[in-house]
């Protein structure tokens, strides 16, 4: 399977997004795009610098902190396929805009939680952050 590292996504608690957003920003003078919704629920910033701030949606208790990595693959039905053959299937496939994840279970895959993504050319939020430099 082809991969390429994408981001590293930290996860922020509920109504707390803008303040570790800002707090990044102020921390390694970085700027983050606008928030934009996750299908059924929750928010997502996505930094030029490779770093992405998600929020859970409201009344789903999560801890804040590095919630895992991201791995951009070619075609996401070919990479799923591949780790379905291996005895790994996603718990959770969130789409936003034209970008699709799927995102795999630390309890199977050694402690470590990470998703696929694919989404075609570069990252439409990406380059918004980028045009705000």
């Amino acid at each position: 399977m082809k991969v390429k590292l994408d981001r590293i996504a930290c996860l922020a608690k509920y109504g707390k997004l803008e303040e570790v957003t800002k707090y990044f920003e102020d921390l390694f003078s970085i700027k983050f795009d606008k928030p934009i919704a996750i299908e059924n629920g929750g928010r997502a910033v996505y930094s030029t610098s490779g770093i992405e701030v998600g929020e859970p949606p409201a009344g789903m208790e999560m801890e804040g902190g590095i919630w895992g990595f991201v791995l951009r693959v070619p075609n996401l039905d070919e990479a799923k396929a591949e780790l379905s053959a291996k005895g790994l299937n996603p718990i959770w496939e969130p789409v936003i805009g034209k970008m699709k994840e799927a995102v795999y279970n630390p309890q199977e895959t050694k402690g470590i939680q990470f998703a696929l993504c694919e989404y075609p050319n570069s990252m439409p939020t990406a380059n918004l952050a980028a045009k705000m430099k």
